[in-house]
């Protein structure tokens, strides 16, 4: 803790670029910070789904995964697209009190939204298991409620730091919350917890998370109620409005192979497909670190309509994006099998290579156009992010709906495979038709 205490300081004098170095520089420092961070969120989401599914098996498996699906559903209500909003007012805020009335602002409607939906959550979870068929998933769902609600606020923190590209703090934080998930499910193992309760590692990392975030962020805060305060409650609710969409769409999106599977096959079909899809979701945080640096220089530089100076960062940031994630795709898909019988004995989990490959190969052929996947909110068109992030959605959908019943997890993984796809032509589209920016 002390250590984090220290890194907290040095971000705060950093952020006001007193001693971070400049350009070029600190933006590849935070990389690396945030790629280091990438590295234990990935290992211990990794760790933490391959412990479930070889002490649990992989029916547990697949309500966890059903029960995080229907987690993060809710947690884009709850935050509200609020975070969004806070980073951009954060990223481009002319003073210091004016920056304070903004966060202020942006935390106590991400609080009160977070209530609602919380307890939409909690309430929600027999309808939901009795769709699913799956009555564990109620109980998984009532252990992770809590945790529900300070995910959404911790969103909307997290904006906070991205905005003042704190980004060493970010990248500490991110990595602390995943280590504590692991830790705890470690604790769950070791006294015999029943597997339909090792959803409550999401509570217990996300107070954990929350008690960090309120701290490093103290100085951000407006005590004094005033106008300004009703005047950012405003402009973050309607910016919130209108990209909260986008965002409920795009966690839908990642989570709609998992869901429809769930309605249509059994928990350990999900389970299997699960075991795949979540290594693919661990090394998609390679853009998505990417995308985390570059959105605070898109807000900038789209807020004063300086091309010129972002056409480069455009640039480099796809071109080493994809090269990045092709060297990486070609090592997992090839280690894939030989990974799998080193880290567990169960049989059943050897058949989930295809779907590996195929997320795999969706997932690299649209890997450029990730980082920048949310140009359009950090230039001022939420809503239409949203009806871009609603084309996908129904897409998949529509793709999950006519493959899984025919050709089951395969089919699920062929279809969001071509939602990436789908997700970086409408990207590159939009972008120079709402923007003038090529990406």
């Amino acid at each position: 803790m002390a250590a984090v205490k220290r890194l907290m300081a040095t971000e705060r004098v950093s952020g006001r670029g007193l001693e971070a170095p400049s350009g070029a520089a600190r933006m590849s420092r935070d990389v690396r910070w945030n790629l280091g961070s990438l590295a234990i969120v990935g290992i211990g989401g990794i760790l933490l789904n391959l412990l479930i599914a070889d002490q649990y098996g992989e029916a547990a498996l697949g309500v966890f995964n059903q029960v995080f699906a229907a987690y993060i559903f809710f947690s884009q209500f709850a935050a509200g697209g609020v975070h969004l909003s806070a980073l951009r007012a954060v990223a481009q805020a002319h003073s210091d009190a004016g920056r304070r009335v903004a966060v202020s602002a942006a935390v106590a409607l991400t609080a009160f939204l977070s209530i609602l939906f919380t307890a939409g959550f909690y309430f929600s979870r027999v309808p939901i298991a009795w769709a699913l068929a799956s009555p564990d998933v109620a109980t998984g769902m009532a252990w992770a409620s809590l945790g529900l609600f300070c995910f959404a606020v911790n969103k909307t923190l997290f904006g906070v730091i991205n905005g003042r590209r704190q980004m060493r703090l970010y990248a500490v934080a991110q990595a602390l919350r995943t280590v504590l998930m692991l830790a705890t499910l470690l604790v769950l193992i070791y006294i015999g917890a029943a597997s339909e309760r090792v959803p409550v590692v999401f509570t217990i990392a996300e107070i954990a998370i929350f008690v960090i975030l309120t701290i490093a962020t103290a100085g951000d805060s407006a005590a004094k109620w005033d106008g300004r305060w009703r005047v950012w409650i405003r402009r973050h609710f309607r910016f919130g409005v209108r990209s909260a969409g986008s965002g409920i769409m795009l966690e839908l999106n990642t989570r709609v192979d998992v869901l429809m599977l769930g309605l249509m096959k059994s928990d350990a079909v999900v389970g299997l497909y699960s075991f795949a899809a979540m290594l693919v979701e661990g090394i998609a945080q390679l853009p998505i670190v990417a995308r985390t640096n570059v959105n605070p220089l898109l807000a900038k530089h789209l807020k004063t309509r300086d091309l010129a100076a972002l056409a480069p960062i455009v640039s480099k940031t796809r071109k080493l994006t994809f090269l990045a994630m092709l060297a990486v795709g070609v090592i997992a898909v090839a280690a894939y099998p030989i990974g799998v019988r080193l880290v567990t004995n169960r049989e059943v989990f050897f058949d989930s290579w295809p779907i590996f490959a195929i997320l795999m190969g969706g997932l690299v052929a649209s890997a450029a156009w990730i980082p920048l996947n949310q140009i359009l909110l950090q230039g001022g068109r939420p809503a239409t992010h949203t009806v871009m992030s609603l084309i996908i959605v129904i897409a998949n959908i529509a793709m999950n709906a006519a493959l899984i019943p025919a050709f089951g997890a395969i089919g699920a993984a062929f279809a969001t495979a071509a939602a990436f796809l789908i997700s970086a032509v409408l990207v590159r589209w939009l972008a120079w038709q709402c923007l003038e920016v090529r990406v």
